[in-house]
């Protein structure tokens, strides 16, 4: 996780990271460790729901403003507790997530915000259903 992490930081590809990189990844992943306290061991969907509004780094800027993002849905929430966070004896999917699987979850949703800004052409906050072939391509 932390090599990808620093990937996402690191945008030249150099394989390192500069100082104002290694500035904006401190700050933003400094975010993720003050809500550390938030998980007693696990939480659920609505926990994550609640959560996903409060985290700075996942705000979105169009134009150079920072725009309020509809929080995700609860379905959202539970697709992604199911893919990332462990099943308990008896569940087919998990539903409930642990901090570590949350950060996890923290930098796919960086990764995947990456490759959606990239197609989002006139920085609008959508992509035409046109693009989409582009965007699966992505991944």
């Amino acid at each position: 996780l932390i090599t990808q992490i620093g990937k996402t930081f690191g945008t030249d590809n150099s394989g390192g990271i500069e100082f104002d990189e290694f500035i904006q990844m401190t700050a933003e992943w400094h975010e993720m460790w003050k809500l550390q306290d938030r998980f007693i061991s696990t939480i659920g969907a609505e926990e994550l729901q609640q959560l996903m509004g409060t985290v700075r780094v996942l705000y979105q800027v169009v134009n150079g403003a920072i725009q309020a993002l509809r929080p995700f849905s609860l379905n959202t929430c539970r697709w992604l507790i199911a893919k990332f966070g462990s099943c308990q004896a008896g569940e087919r999917f998990a539903k409930r997530l642990s901090y570590g699987e949350f950060l996890h979850l923290i930098q796919y949703l960086k990764e995947s915000f990456i490759t959606f800004s990239r197609l989002d052409m006139n920085r609008m906050g959508v992509i035409p259903c046109q693009q989409l072939g582009a965007l699966f391509s992505a991944f």
